[in-house]
């Protein structure tokens, strides 16, 4: 399972915006060592979420 979650990052790591590696990384250490399965399961949710809020826009 970690072997399988780690080939499918590493294939598209580097087309992933920097600031959802970066918080997907601190979600999968949340707690412990880590976890690819963690990994990847947030990036799956981030990028879902994204395509779901294309429009939507925060006000600062």
């Amino acid at each position: 399972m970690e072997q399988t979650a780690y080939d499918a990052l590493k294939r598209q790591w580097n087309e992933l915006d920097d600031g959802m590696r970066d918080y997907c990384i601190d979600v999968a250490k949340f707690g412990g060592k880590g976890s690819y399965s963690t990994l990847q399961g947030c990036v799956q949710m981030e990028q879902q979420a994204e395509g779901e809020n294309q429009g939507f826009r925060f006000r600062y």
